[in-house]
């Protein structure tokens, strides 16, 4: 499965299929960009899980159909991608450890986090994938370059 320039509005009204599993994206790190995607990953139909340390912020986007989960782990257990964004490297390899026996194997996995160069390729040999620049069967290593006003309106 690839997504082509990560195009969420795009996806309106169409279910992603990842074999046999249901088709929930996962959300984990619901800051400024996090919950900006979670957003509009809701608005284009998607069932959406989502996780965040600090609980209250799923709140918003729960009322907006989203599935609130207290621990990471919890929030991939049916994912068929899953999306992290979080503040650097530390936090990043934190997330993705938390998920590392919960998540499947056929799951998408995008980390769209403030990470070095190099995390990624780290990320996909540690969790059992390969990783190239651009990407592989189960990661992606995406680049976003967008504002978060951009964001907003998809």
């Amino acid at each position: 499965m690839r997504l082509e320039a990560y195009d969420f509005a795009g996806l309106r009204g169409r279910r992603w299929n990842a074999g046999c599993l249901a088709a929930v994206v996962s959300a984990l790190g619901l800051g400024a960009m996090g919950s900006r995607v979670a957003t509009r990953l809701l608005d284009a139909g998607h069932d959406v899980a989502v996780w965040n340390r600090t609980l209250s912020a799923t709140t918003p986007l729960q009322a907006r159909g989203a599935i609130a989960h207290l621990e990471p782990s919890l929030a991939v257990a049916d994912a068929a991608v899953v999306l992290v964004c979080v503040r650097d490297d530390t936090a990043s390899a934190a997330v993705w450890a938390a998920t590392e026996t919960a998540i499947s194997d056929q799951s998408t996995r995008l980390d769209l986090s403030t990470i070095t160069p190099g995390h990624a390729p780290r990320l996909a040999r540690a969790y059992g994938s390969s990783v190239s620049e651009e990407c592989s069967t189960t990661s992606l290593a995406p680049s976003i370059m967008s504002a978060l006003s951009r964001m907003r309106r998809g």
